[in-house]
C-alpha cells in the first residue's frame, strides 16, 4: 500500500469484518505540530521506528491521497518529524498511513503491516496531545 495514489475513493485503505481486531484497532500516526513546512508527530499505539507515510489531501468530503509526499522513521517512542515540500495551501492537508517495520509491534502481524488512512490533519487543527504512558 505505502507510496499509492488514492482519487475519488469513499474509504480509502479502510478494514473489513474480517481483519482482526489487533490491526483494526492499531491506530496511524498523528500530528501535533504543523506549522509552515515542518510537520511533528507521534502514535497513538506504539511503534517504534515505523514508517510514517505522508500524503497530500484537499478538504473536501472524500478522504483521498492525492500525492505521496514522503516518508518519516518513528523514533523508539514513536515521535517523528517530517518537512513538507512547500506550505499547505488554503483547503489542503496532510493524512498519514503507518506501517509496521518489526514482528510484533502490531500483536501478531509481520514487519511491513499498515494501519488504515488517519484523519486529514491541516495547519488549524487542534493539536494532538498524546496521554503519558507509564
Amino acid at each position: 500500500m505505502r507510496w499509492n495514489v488514492i482519487l475519488t475513493s469513499t474509504a480509502p485503505i479502510d478494514f473489513g469484518d474480517s481483519v482482526p481486531a489487533a490491526l483494526k484497532l492499531f491506530e496511524p500516526a498523528r500530528v501535533t505540530a504543523l506549522k509552515s513546512v515542518h510537520v511533528t508527530g507521534t502514535h497513538t499505539s506504539y511503534c517504534p521506528f515505523c514508517w510514517v507515510d505522508v500524503y497530500l489531501d484537499d478538504g473536501d468530503s472524500v478522504a483521498e491521497a492525492l500525492a505521496y509526499l514522503g516518508t518519516a522513521i518513528a523514533d523508539v517512542n514513536g515521535a517523528w518529524t517530517f518537512t513538507l515540500p512547500a506550505p499547505l495551501a488554503a483547503g489542503q492537508g496532510i493524512r498519514l498511513v503507518t506501517t509496521a517495520r518489526d514482528y510484533g509491534v502490531i500483536p501478531n502481524f509481520e514487519a511491513g503491516a499498515s494501519t488504515r488512512m488517519s484523519m486529514l490533519f491541516t495547519g488549524t487543527f487542534k493539536a494532538y496531545v498524546p496521554i503519558a504512558r507509564r
